[in-house]
Protein backbone atom coordinates (compact mmCIF):
# COMPACT_ATOMS: atom_id res chain seq x y z
CA UNK A 1 0.00 0.00 0.00
CA UNK A 2 3.11 2.39 1.16
CA UNK A 3 4.30 1.75 -2.75
CA UNK A 4 1.46 2.59 -4.58
CA UNK A 5 0.99 5.84 -2.14
CA UNK A 6 4.83 6.76 -3.06
CA UNK A 7 3.74 6.05 -7.00
CA UNK A 8 1.02 8.55 -6.60
CA UNK A 9 2.64 11.41 -5.10
CA UNK A 10 5.76 10.97 -7.88
CA UNK A 11 3.54 10.72 -10.50
CA UNK A 12 1.28 13.67 -9.64
CA UNK A 13 4.85 15.74 -9.26
CA UNK A 14 5.83 14.81 -12.74
CA UNK A 15 6.17 18.06 -14.80
CA UNK A 16 4.83 17.78 -18.64
CA UNK A 17 8.68 18.94 -19.59
CA UNK A 18 10.17 16.07 -18.35
CA UNK A 19 8.39 13.24 -20.19
CA UNK A 20 7.66 15.32 -23.71
CA UNK A 21 4.48 14.82 -25.48
CA UNK A 22 4.56 12.30 -28.41
CA UNK A 23 3.06 14.39 -31.47
CA UNK A 24 2.94 13.10 -34.42
CA UNK A 25 3.42 15.25 -37.76
CA UNK A 26 0.11 16.77 -39.17
CA UNK A 27 -3.05 16.90 -37.64
CA UNK A 28 -4.25 14.54 -35.30
CA UNK A 29 -8.37 14.32 -34.48
CA UNK A 30 -9.59 12.72 -31.08
CA UNK A 31 -13.94 12.43 -31.95
CA UNK A 32 -15.95 12.26 -28.98
CA UNK A 33 -19.96 11.41 -27.78
CA UNK A 34 -21.32 15.11 -27.83
CA UNK A 35 -24.10 13.73 -25.65
CA UNK A 36 -21.55 12.18 -23.05
CA UNK A 37 -20.54 14.08 -19.59
CA UNK A 38 -17.34 11.46 -19.42
CA UNK A 39 -16.83 12.28 -22.80
CA UNK A 40 -16.64 16.25 -22.52
CA UNK A 41 -14.38 16.09 -18.99
CA UNK A 42 -11.97 13.70 -21.21
CA UNK A 43 -11.64 16.80 -23.94
CA UNK A 44 -11.42 19.37 -20.89
CA UNK A 45 -8.83 17.24 -19.47
CA UNK A 46 -6.82 17.58 -22.75
CA UNK A 47 -7.75 20.47 -23.47
CA UNK A 48 -6.26 21.87 -20.13
CA UNK A 49 -3.40 19.52 -20.25
CA UNK A 50 -1.91 20.75 -23.55
CA UNK A 51 -3.38 24.02 -24.46
CA UNK A 52 -0.69 24.51 -26.49
CA UNK A 53 -1.32 21.65 -29.00
CA UNK A 54 -3.17 22.80 -32.20
CA UNK A 55 -2.22 19.83 -34.19
CA UNK A 56 -5.02 17.77 -32.08
CA UNK A 57 -8.66 18.89 -33.16
CA UNK A 58 -11.64 17.39 -31.56
CA UNK A 59 -15.35 17.27 -33.15
CA UNK A 60 -18.61 15.29 -32.47
CA UNK A 61 -18.78 11.51 -33.69
CA UNK A 62 -22.28 12.81 -35.18
CA UNK A 63 -20.10 15.66 -37.17
CA UNK A 64 -19.07 16.06 -41.26
CA UNK A 65 -15.87 16.09 -39.65
CA UNK A 66 -16.21 12.43 -38.47
CA UNK A 67 -17.64 11.53 -41.43
CA UNK A 68 -15.10 12.61 -43.79
CA UNK A 69 -12.04 11.32 -41.85
CA UNK A 70 -13.36 7.83 -40.79
CA UNK A 71 -14.36 5.08 -43.90
CA UNK A 72 -18.04 4.62 -43.29
CA UNK A 73 -17.68 1.09 -43.71
CA UNK A 74 -15.53 0.40 -40.64
CA UNK A 75 -17.45 -1.46 -37.47
CA UNK A 76 -16.71 0.84 -34.59
CA UNK A 77 -17.49 0.61 -31.00
CA UNK A 78 -19.70 3.39 -29.08
CA UNK A 79 -16.12 4.61 -28.42
CA UNK A 80 -13.74 7.37 -28.35
CA UNK A 81 -12.05 7.31 -31.60
CA UNK A 82 -8.71 8.63 -32.19
CA UNK A 83 -7.84 9.28 -36.12
CA UNK A 84 -3.35 9.37 -36.31
CA UNK A 85 -1.54 11.58 -38.97
CA UNK A 86 -1.42 8.76 -40.47
CA UNK A 87 -4.55 7.56 -40.94
CA UNK A 88 -5.09 4.99 -38.28
CA UNK A 89 -7.94 4.84 -36.71
CA UNK A 90 -7.96 3.72 -32.81
CA UNK A 91 -10.72 3.26 -30.43
CA UNK A 92 -11.33 2.47 -27.16
CA UNK A 93 -8.18 2.19 -24.54
CA UNK A 94 -5.78 2.18 -28.04
CA UNK A 95 -7.39 5.95 -28.36
CA UNK A 96 -6.92 7.07 -24.78
CA UNK A 97 -3.66 5.66 -24.70
CA UNK A 98 -2.92 7.71 -27.90
CA UNK A 99 -4.56 10.65 -26.27
CA UNK A 100 -2.27 10.01 -23.17
CA UNK A 101 1.14 9.79 -24.91
CA UNK A 102 0.25 12.96 -26.49
CA UNK A 103 -0.38 15.12 -23.79
CA UNK A 104 2.82 13.59 -21.79
CA UNK A 105 4.29 14.42 -18.55
CA UNK A 106 2.24 12.27 -15.86
CA UNK A 107 -0.39 10.91 -18.78
CA UNK A 108 2.41 9.28 -20.84
CA UNK A 109 2.87 7.48 -17.61
CA UNK A 110 -0.59 6.13 -17.32
CA UNK A 111 -0.49 5.29 -21.30
CA UNK A 112 2.67 3.14 -20.35
CA UNK A 113 0.58 1.53 -17.32
CA UNK A 114 -1.94 0.77 -19.32
CA UNK A 115 -0.10 -0.65 -22.55
CA UNK A 116 1.11 -3.10 -19.62
CA UNK A 117 -2.61 -4.60 -19.64
CA UNK A 118 -3.27 -6.85 -22.31
CA UNK A 119 -5.66 -5.55 -24.59
CA UNK A 120 -8.57 -7.34 -24.29
CA UNK A 121 -8.95 -6.65 -20.72
CA UNK A 122 -8.31 -2.92 -20.71
CA UNK A 123 -11.03 -2.93 -23.29
CA UNK A 124 -13.49 -5.04 -20.97
CA UNK A 125 -12.88 -2.13 -18.30
CA UNK A 126 -13.50 0.64 -21.08
CA UNK A 127 -16.43 -1.58 -22.25
CA UNK A 128 -17.82 -1.54 -18.59
CA UNK A 129 -17.28 2.19 -18.13
CA UNK A 130 -19.18 2.36 -20.99
CA UNK A 131 -21.90 1.16 -20.34
CA UNK A 132 -22.39 3.24 -17.03
CA UNK A 133 -21.10 6.99 -18.26
CA UNK A 134 -24.62 8.28 -19.04
CA UNK A 135 -25.85 7.09 -15.82
CA UNK A 136 -22.98 8.25 -13.75
CA UNK A 137 -21.67 11.59 -15.90
CA UNK A 138 -24.33 13.91 -16.74
CA UNK A 139 -25.42 14.54 -20.04
CA UNK A 140 -24.38 18.08 -21.44
CA UNK A 141 -26.87 19.91 -23.28
CA UNK A 142 -24.43 20.98 -26.00
CA UNK A 143 -22.34 18.31 -28.43
CA UNK A 144 -19.58 21.17 -28.12
CA UNK A 145 -17.46 21.48 -24.44
CA UNK A 146 -17.43 24.88 -22.98
CA UNK A 147 -14.10 25.99 -24.38
CA UNK A 148 -12.16 29.09 -23.85
CA UNK A 149 -11.95 31.39 -26.40
CA UNK A 150 -8.47 30.55 -27.51
CA UNK A 151 -9.50 26.83 -28.47
CA UNK A 152 -12.30 26.92 -30.11
CA UNK A 153 -10.14 26.77 -32.98
CA UNK A 154 -9.39 23.47 -32.24
CA UNK A 155 -13.08 22.63 -32.29
CA UNK A 156 -15.08 21.20 -35.87
CA UNK A 157 -18.33 19.99 -36.39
Amino acid sequence: MEGVAIVLVVGLGIDRAWLAPRRAEGVEWLFYDGSCGLCHRTIRLALAAAPDDKGLLFAPLASAAFKAAVPGDLKLPDSLIYVTADGAVLSRTAAVIRLLDRLGGRWRIAAGVLRVVPKPIRDIGYDAVAAIRHRVFARPSDACPLIPPDQRDRFVN
